[in-house]
């Protein structure tokens, strides 16, 4: 027992090592200016971390976990006996008739020690008309931003680790801005089995550039998360968000309650603590209100079988609502599936199977000797 503390000691100083050293390599674009680029990164993916108010640093599982804390996709629904894929699909309605769309695909290790995972975002924005120098009309300008992500994730005991490798795409007008990013994450057990605690970086990369303009840095975001379960139903979260680029903090905080088997309420708030004055960028926390309180968000889940629905609101004041709905469903083997039929590791006498006998009355242990030609 000893021993094995002391490996998962030395593995925890070595992962500590790690972010401590990305962190290093990433430093000289942190203080670059406040400024940034491709912030599409910063929205929230998933209607279950909308709906908790971003607060899912520690809570982050399963596929909705590659855009939050790549460790999580190592844990899958605890109806499954033998997943062997998981699939989501996400839409989201932005503001000013934006939408944005998230695609992702998790398949776990069958040891539970391993797991990877695949994503797709892209953020379609509304055509806007293009004018001349003149501001004559001249027709209509698309654009989109869009990211690929490929995740991979293992067990430690203790400690889960994930990391996400993201290749970044944003076009307007027909010209294109590319990049890539790392996210890295760390989920970790406590002496209490109610509490657990987690830790990400998400858009660690270098600065992209569109065309002939200044670069621009990406969203970089530190995230240190707990989550306590306080009854059976009943989980509470709490998340700190650090943007060094935008030298602002935001606190989140999120609730989850199991109303039933099958359905779960959510509601989170989300509180600015500090932003700097050159700050020229509008936050993405400046939101609407609820019973005239900022900052606040909700949600729930449906789930029947293998199959999950959530559902997010987000206000933003005059500017409207933002929603956000998700569906994700699970291959493989379920607890059910395995307690009416066994497991297929079982050895074939302990499975239930039909079973004819047939005898035949024998004279002499050579009788097939007649049937020769």
């Amino acid at each position: 027992m000893k021993r094995d503390w002391c490996v998962q000691t030395l593995t925890l100083r070595r992962l500590s090592t790690f972010f401590l050293v990305a962190v290093f390599f990433s430093a000289p674009s942190l203080f670059a200016g406040t400024a940034t680029g491709a912030d599409f990164l910063k929205i929230p993916i998933g209607a279950e971390p909308a709906g908790l108010g971003e607060a899912y640093t520690a809570l982050a599982h399963g596929i909705n976990a590659l855009n939050w804390n790549p460790a999580g996709i190592l844990q899958t629904p605890s109806m499954m006996s033998r997943p062997s894929m998981g699939l989501s699909v996400s839409h989201q309605d932005q503001l000013e008739e934006n939408n944005l769309d998230h695609l992702g695909l998790i398949v776990p290790n069958q040891s539970g020690k391993n797991s990877v995972g695949f994503d797709l975002i892209r953020l379609s924005y509304a055509d806007q008309v293009a004018r001349t120098a003149d501001r004559e009309a001249v027709g209509q300008v698309s654009a989109y931003d869009m990211a690929f992500g490929a995740a991979m994730a293992h067990n430690f005991g203790r400690y889960q680790v994930g990391t996400q490798l993201k290749v970044i795409r944003q076009e307007l007008a027909g010209k294109q801005a590319d990049g890539f990013a790392v996210d890295m994450g760390l989920l970790s057990a406590t002496p209490s089995p109610r509490l657990v605690m987690g830790l990400a970086v998400r858009n660690l990369g270098p600065q992209m550039r569109f065309v002939s303009q200044s670069s621009y840095a990406l969203p970089l975001t530190f995230s240190l998360g707990s989550a306590y379960r306080v009854t059976r139903p009943l989980t509470l979260a709490v998340d700190v968000h650090y943007l060094p680029q935008q030298r602002q903090t935001v606190l989140s905080i999120g609730s989850q309650f199991s109303a039933g088997s099958n359905f779960t309420l959510r509601a989170g708030y989300l509180s600015k603590l500090a932003q700097a004055v050159t700050n020229s960028q509008t936050s993405e926390t400046n939101r609407g209100n609820i019973a005239d309180v900022s900052g606040l968000a909700g949600g729930m889940g449906f789930q029947f079988r293998q199959f999950n629905l959530d559902y997010s609101l987000t206000p933003f004041g005059e500017l409207g609502n933002t929603q956000m709905l998700t569906l994700s469903t699970w291959f493989g083997e379920t607890l059910e599936e395995k307690n009416n039929f066994g497991s297929p590791d079982a050895a074939p006498e302990s499975l239930p199977v039909n079973r004819v006998i047939l005898i035949l009355p024998v004279s002499n242990e050579t009788w097939w000797g007649s049937l020769r030609p």
